[in-house]
């Protein structure tokens, strides 16, 4: 089972540090030049930046926002984010479209706010320099690939002026009307250019792509899983045919063997099939109700055991359906292994961690006569989809509603101000990716479930994320997630202690643990707080909710160590980024055979 893509979107790879699984992604988007005559102002920069980005995060990147128009300025702090983000990262990939150039052998990218060049000192004070400016800082990042794509080799407007300026300062500085070759860069760079080096490129002639970034979006759906150099070949061929021969994109690189298939796709198990309800386990007890199990087809039966009312089923089983390379008891200690999964737990214990993420299960891991037994309520309804997310019967959805509930941010003085502001923070965010947003503030201490039925009613294409921030005590500091669930969702509210009988849950609360996964694996990691848990919570006002919904509970303290994060505005900016990222994400692993069915592991 390739279950590799799906961990991406949810949660990070195992086996490996923080970032080293992340594939971060930085583009950029020019078209508007402030000093620039109406003659050389680009048509497809800002159209081309903004389908590079939605193409990247259809295959597993996290895309910082795109920066559309940038200013040297907002580029600057744009790369900061990103080198920040690509530290020991799997993948680091560069796009730029707008106007570069090279005089003597360096390269140039121009920001929007370019002055009129009146000197080479000009020209290195305000443009980009591509080497000194961006491949070094990859290169300190520790990056393992680095892509850098740029499509910006146009017309140099300022080259009649830039010559004149540099002819009585240094003969050696020529310019020339694109970007030119780049060497002695170190390892695992891959650099892909519009056209050759001195040469120009065409900006579309009022097409929405540019030639060159046309055949890289089309070839990005069709080939992202093959060589990244068989890929970009055909991205030349493409180019140099329906250009005439006249423009031929140019590359190179300096990857070893390991480095050289890294844009993987979304392949055939990513993707969104049957519902758990499927298929049904061999009969224990038909007197009691039965969860559904996860099935698929050529698996061996389930191993069903019962242990006083509830039903567990053996490790074996888990390990043989979700083809786990090693299955092992050391001790209390209970380890399933692939090259992509490590999960992770002990007997009697209701902890499970899945690549280091915390889930807290309705019933502690037990084990009889050496088997080791989870609960079946807790395979098939945290579990599966987790590892399966493409197996829900997940839908389309193009909304996010935001809900900030006052009576959870008044247990702190500034708690109300906080999640307000990162709320609207976050609006903007998902926005940018392409979702429409509701936020939805209550002032009432008690919210009747209709006011949610009806907001839910008028944005049906929806998932539901509640924002609280608590101030807690000393030490108790970190993040807890929620999945709502009905009161019948197949397994007792983790939050009071009841013990609800057993029965279907609603259509969407497996979904809701996807939704609850994805955000809380990835601001976890990415900002080393403390991980208190994914669990399933009712809550009476959201039980009549048609969507996923989730509540992030981010309990913090001034002062404690991480938790100061959501009280900076630097801080509530990174996290509201990694919060529409993990929507985004969400989005991705459970909704990519939506794009490409497959019958591979149907039931």
């Amino acid at each position: 089972m390739k279950l590799l893509l799906i961990l991406t979107c949810l949660l990070p790879l195992a086996g490996i540090s923080l970032h080293a699984a992340d594939r971060v992604a930085l583009v950029i988007g020019n078209n508007a030049y402030t000093s620039f005559p109406d003659a050389r102002q680009l048509t497809s920069p800002r159209a081309d930046a903004t389908d590079v980005a939605m193409q990247l995060r259809a295959i597993g990147f996290t895309v910082l926002e795109p920066v559309l128009d940038g200013t040297r300025e907002k580029i600057i702090a744009a790369k900061a984010r990103f080198l920040e983000q690509a530290k020991d990262a799997q993948i680091a990939l560069f796009y730029f479209s707008g106007h570069g150039f090279q005089v003597g052998e360096e390269n140039f990218l121009i920001p929007s706010d370019m002055p009129r060049i009146t000197s080479y000192t000009v020209l290195k004070d305000n443009a980009l320099l591509l080497r000194d400016s961006l491949m070094v800082g990859l290169e300190e990042a520790d990056a393992q690939t680095k892509v850098i794509v740029l499509d910006c080799c146009r017309d140099n407007p300022f080259a009649a002026q830039l010559e004149k300026a540099l002819s009585g300062t240094n003969k050696s500085l020529r310019t020339k009307g694109g970007t030119g070759e780049i060497s002695g860069y170190g390892a695992g760079f891959y650099l892909a250019f519009a056209t050759s080096p001195g040469t120009t490129a065409d900006d579309g002639n009022g097409q929405r792509n540019s030639p060159f970034t046309s055949a890289l979006l089309t070839h990005l759906k069709d080939k992202a899983g093959e060589n990244i150099r068989d890929l970009f070949d055909e991205v030349k061929e493409t180019v140099r045919e329906k250009s005439g021969e006249e423009q031929v994109p140019w590359t190179n690189d300096s990857l070893s063997k390991s480095h050289v298939k890294i844009l993987a796709k979304l392949s055939s198990e990513v993707a969104t099939a049957k519902d758990l309800t499927t298929g049904q386990p061999k009969a224990v007890n038909s007197g009691v109700a039965q969860t559904a199990m996860p099935q698929q087809k050529g698996t061996k039966e389930w191993e069903v055991f019962r242990l006083g009312d509830k039903d567990y089923v053996n490790g074996a089983s888990i390990h043989r359906f979700y083809r786990f390379s090693t299955h092992e008891q050391d001790g209390e200690d209970v380890w399933f292994r692939s090259p992509t999964i490590i999960m992770k737990g002990k007997i009697g214990s209701s902890e499970l961690f899945i690549n280091n993420i915390k889930f807290i299960l309705h019933k502690p891991i037990a084990s009889i006569g050496g088997e080791v037994l989870i609960s079946r309520t807790d395979l098939s309804y945290i579990i599966d989809p987790v590892l399966r997310p493409s197996k829900l019967n997940a839908r389309q959805f193009d909304t996010v509603i935001i809900d900030v509930q006052d009576k959870d941010a008044k247990s702190s003085p500034n708690g109300r101000e906080y999640t307000l502001q990162l709320a609207r923070l976050l609006e903007k965010d998902l926005n940018t990716l392409g979702f429409k947003v509701v936020v939805n503030v209550s002032d009432a201490d008690v919210v009747s479930p209709i006011d949610y039925v009806e907001l839910t009613e008028r944005s049906p294409n929806s998932v539901f994320v509640r924002l609280c921030c608590n101030q807690i005590q000393q030490g108790k500091a970190g993040i807890n997630t929620f999945a709502s669930i009905s009161k019948e969702a197949g397994a007792p509210d983790q939050t009071d202690g009841s013990n609800e009988p057993i029965s279907s849950p609603r259509p969407y609360d497996c979904e809701s643990v996807a939704l609850a996964t994805a955000l809380n694996a990835l601001v976890v990691h990415r900002f080393k707080l403390v991980d208190l848990g994914i669990k399933r919570h009712y809550l009476e006002e959201l039980e009549s909710l048609t969507c996923p919904s989730v509540v992030f509970n981010f309990d913090y303290m001034e002062g404690d160590a991480g938790t100061e994060l959501i009280a900076k505005s630097s801080g509530r900016l990174m996290l509201s980024l990694a919060l529409a990222n993990s929507i985004a994400n969400y989005r991705i692993a459970t909704l990519a055979r939506a794009r490409k069915p497959e019958a591979v592991g149907e039931p």
